[in-house]
């Protein structure tokens, strides 16, 4: 009897992956018993009571799945809870899954969003354990929901909202998630029974713009995902972008309306097949007896369809499409919307009226127009004219008399002036916020970057958010930061400088020498500033190989 570790169906035969989630199957003897009680759980699993890091203390397991199995853990040193997800044993030795496994690290450190999950650090066991850090999540996950059934149509256009903003994310990071599916979407909960949309697991994302952080590791030609939720591209193995995942969401849609996914079969080769091949039945066929509108099955269709010319061209833009939707949720689902004037955003344009006249967007101005004047009455000439004149003009030669006086003193007696001071230049807030980190001012330091974000985003700034972030302890942020950092300046060798120091410190010396060659190739030859030396200095103790001298 064969038993899959990710949705625990038994299979016997000839089978070695699992129809519904495409994990490859272990001996049921293998696994432990999901009904035991938690003490005889935590005395099968000899991780349970270990502490990782030196700072992470496993209390119980919460899921298992390919790439690894996720435990509840306490950080001693900040007393906070946090989940933790530990490679599998049996893959530590297979380079490939190691590489893959520190790729998750860094591509989810990538990731700020409130409806992705946040990776906070990573690190390695003293026996050699990879482990990642993340936030700890209270809630259930989508495929419980989906497990139990359909759901309205406006839930799941709100649900599918909220995805679509996390895949939009992701991918103006250049992140495609590659096995998005119900287990890798999580409710929440949050205060007076909220709940909030998690997308977790980024694992098998695929890095489309790796810059430093080397190649993809995933040779071209290899099928990687859950079968059911693949998109026709990825089961050919053929080149990916932000549209593959926006097939998985499709059919997560289809799945949340109907009860069921479009397409079964019996192996994996055939349901792959189905997904290359075969045209779902609309979800309003599938299910006649539900309300199911005819603009949600319609965007589900599209998100369908075969060539990911024929989707959707990005991410938001079905989030466009399903927000009017959405919004007769009755749902504690929340919503977080990140553009201007959405239909979930609460804004609302008055029509024009009377009392509200509007002109484009803006108020129009109520021209006032003064009444008729009178007739002008002409008065008759009156005499002393000219004595008035005379008066006039004896003023004005005094006036001119007293001005000319005031000016030849001025001429004569010269002042002093002295110059106004030149204006200092103002301390930019990055400078400020480097300046007040070095002083150890974390708490300052982190409001004026606060500040600053929200008013725009610069390479200095970046870097000082990174600098930010590796005295707090957060290495995967302030590399993220970095790379950033890197992108905003291309032609400024003192990011790549910084990140490549920042590598070498992590021990990732091939990207470190990488980093430092690319910070070299932008000086010119024979110039010397603080990004050479400290470019040539990870040359140095890195030892990396054919070191250029610029």
């Amino acid at each position: 009897m064969l038993i899959c570790p990710t949705c625990r169906s038994h299979f016997e035969g000839e089978e070695q992956f699992c129809p519904r989630d495409g994990s490859r199957l272990a001996s049921e003897d293998s696994e432990p018993d999901s009904d035991a009680p938690a003490d005889r759980v935590a005395e099968s699993d000899p991780m349970i009571g270990r502490v990782l890091g030196g700072r992470y203390r496993l209390s119980e397991r919460l899921g298992q799945g390919g790439m690894g199995t996720v435990y509840r853990a306490l950080h001693l040193l900040m007393d906070k809870p946090v989940a933790v997800k530990i490679l599998r044993a049996e893959l530590a030795g297979d380079n490939e899954a190691v590489a893959r496994f520190h790729r998750e690290a860094r591509s989810a450190s990538r990731l700020d969003h409130d409806h992705c999950i946040r990776v906070t650090d990573f690190g390695q066991s003293d026996d050699g354990l990879l482990f990642l850090v993340m936030e700890l999540l209270d809630g259930t996950s989508l495929g419980h929901v989906t497990r139990r059934g359909p759901i309205p149509a406006a839930r799941a256009a709100a649900i599918g909202v909220a995805v679509a903003e996390a895949l939009a994310h992701a991918h103006e990071q250049g992140i495609i998630h590659r096995d998005l599916k119900p287990d890798n979407v999580f409710l929440a909960r949050r205060a007076r029974g909220r709940e909030l949309v998690k997308v977790l697991d980024f694992g098998l994302a695929k890095l489309v713009a790796d810059g430093a952080l080397g190649p993809s590791i995933t040779r071209d030609g290899t099928v990687f995902g859950t079968p059911e939720y693949m998109a026709p591209e990825q089961a050919e193995g053929d080149k990916l972008d932000g549209r593959t995942d926006l097939y998985a969401l499709g059919i997560i849609l289809y799945q949340l309306v109907t009860g069921d996914v479009p397409f079964r079969a019996g192996n994996f080769v055939a349901l792959l097949t189905k997904q290359v091949t075969e045209a779902p039945l609309p979800p309003r066929e599938r299910r006649p007896d539900l309300d199911i509108p005819a603009e949600l099955e319609a965007a589900i269709l599209r998100c369908l369809a075969k060539s990911p010319e024929a989707r959707y061209r990005a991410a938001h833009e079905l989030a466009d499409a399903l927000e009017p939707l959405a919004a007769g949720d009755s749902s504690q689902l929340m919503l977080l919307p990140t553009r201007e004037g959405s239909p979930l955003s609460g804004a609302r344009r008055l029509p024009p009226s009377e009392e509200n006249p509007t002109v484009g967007d803006r108020p129009s101005q109520r021209l006032y127009s003064p009444p008729p004047s009178e007739p002008v009455r002409v008065r008759p000439r009156r005499r002393g004219r000219r004595l008035v004149a005379l008066v006039g003009g004896a003023v004005v030669l005094a006036g001119a008399a007293r001005f000319g006086w005031v000016e030849y003193a001025r001429r004569e007696t010269p002042k002093l002036v002295r110059p106004a001071p030149a204006p200092q230049p103002r301390e930019s807030p990055a400078a400020e916020a480097e300046r007040l980190l070095a002083g150890g001012d974390l708490a300052g330091a982190d409001r004026l970057l606060s500040g600053a974000r929200a008013r725009g985003d610069s390479s200095p700034l970046e870097a000082a958010l990174s600098l930010s972030a590796e005295r707090h302890g957060n290495r995967l942020g302030a590399l993220a930061h970095l790379e950033t950092a890197a992108r905003l300046a291309p032609a400024d060798p003192a990011p790549r400088a910084r990140l490549a120091a920042l590598l070498h410190r992590l021990g990732y010396d091939a990207d470190a020498c990488k980093s430092a060659r690319a910070a070299l190739a932008l000086v010119p030859a024979g110039t010397i500033t603080d990004a050479v030396t400290d470019a040539r200095s990870v040359l140095t103790q890195a030892r990396c190989k054919e070191a250029p001298t610029p």
